[in-house]
């Protein structure tokens, strides 16, 4: 089998993994607010989230060899964040603090606004924390406010006037054209799927083993939806064996999945994946990821299912995943799998483990 490799990070405006994995948590939120609330989906992803924006702060300072606190080493920090976010910002910093502005359209734009408020108010008041306590973040305009675009600003206590001109200005692209694109892509995969694996963990934490009947399903229509775009980038439109297969491995080694691929007879697709940054992650993570690609297969071809046999995640020395015409497909197995969620529910509530409001909840989000 032949051996290959790709290095995820494609020029901005092209799909790569950031996309890919802040596409996946967008519909985990979005999933989790429309099961839970907003309210209980903030404070129940909060500490997750928290966490990942503090261990963000450490290793972007590591790879950035920062060793100071002063406005100047924070914005190089934070412009480095938005780069691998694959965002178009300029970053003005000042003697008494920064502002972060918007120079495109934030490609948050349309998100629930419970993730933007978890991703700049919880998570980068962690990232800027761990350069200093006292660093504080606010909005002068919000997206969510209806605004073109967003300005954020940094100061130390609190709001404070920034006159005069800015000491330096730096912008993404030039971060971008700084930094090697296999670095922004290692962090911008990390970074993101530590937001991944929190909300999962979380929504564990909260629903139970009733998580996948939330996130599993989310995660599924979140794969049929990355079809036109993918499809676009790829330019592969066929819906036979080899099309399907080549799009499902250009979305894999976007996400810096390494490994040997074959395909079998005509009739069987299949890759051994060697090496994943996901290998260390929960194995809900997997369970998502998977289903995802379920998705991507079942809206490009009804008849052809996606499966893993082994996952590293599990214990295995790597994974293996199959596209074929063996084994039933999601599109086929969607109605079993609804009856027996919808099974599941009864039984629960027959026993008292869940209220009726609760089970009409789930009920709701599993026929949708």
């Amino acid at each position: 089998m032949p051996e290959w490799k790709f290095h995820g990070m494609r020029r901005r405006g092209c799909v790569n993994g950031q996309d890919v994995l802040g596409g996946l948590w967008i519909s985990q939120v979005r999933a989790l607010v429309g099961a839970m609330g907003g309210d209980k989906t903030l404070l129940s992803l909060a500490p997750f989230i928290s966490d990942t924006g503090a261990r963000g702060g450490v290793k972007v300072r590591e790879a950035l060899d920062i060793k100071g606190s002063d406005f100047a080493d924070v914005g190089k920090a934070s412009a480095f964040v938005l780069a691998f976010h694959d965002e178009g910002n300029l970053v003005k910093v000042y003697d008494n603090g920064l502002k972060i502005i918007d120079l495109e359209p934030c490609p948050f734009r349309g998100a629930p606004w419970e993730l933007c408020w978890l991703r700049d108010h919880v998570a980068y008041k962690s990232f800027l924390n761990s350069f200093s306590p006292d660093l504080e973040p606010y909005f002068e305009h919000d997206v969510q406010d209806d605004s073109t675009n967003c300005t954020l600003t940094v100061t130390r206590g609190g709001k404070s006037p920034m006159d005069g001109q800015p000491l330096m200005e730096l912008t993404t692209d030039q971060v971008r054209e700084s930094v090697s694109l296999d670095v922004l892509s290692k962090f911008g995969i990390d970074y993101l799927g530590e937001y991944v694996a929190g909300t999962t963990m979380a929504a564990k934490q909260t629903l139970g083993e009733d998580w996948r009947n939330v996130l599993i399903p989310a995660a599924e229509h979140y794969g049929v939806t990355m079809n036109q775009r993918i499809t676009g980038a790829t330019r592969l439109t066929g819906t036979d064996l080899a099309s399907v297969g080549m799009v499902v491995d250009f979305v894999s080694s976007l996400l810096m999945q390494d490994g040997r691929e074959e395909w079998e007879q005509g009739s069987d697709w299949t890759r051994e994946i060697t090496k994943c940054p996901f290998s260390t992650y929960p194995k809900e993570v997997c369970e998502q990821l998977e289903a995802m690609f379920r998705g991507l297969c079942c809206s490009m071809n009804s008849s052809l299912a996606f499966f893993h046999d082994k996952r590293m995640t599990e214990g295995h020395s790597s994974c293996q995943y199959h596209i074929n015409k063996d084994g039933s497909s999601i599109c086929a197995r969607e109605a079993v799998e609804t009856n027996e969620a919808m099974a599941s529910l009864k039984t629960r509530l027959a026993k008292g483990e869940i209220s009726e409001e609760d089970y009409l909840r789930l009920r709701r989000l599993i026929v949708e």
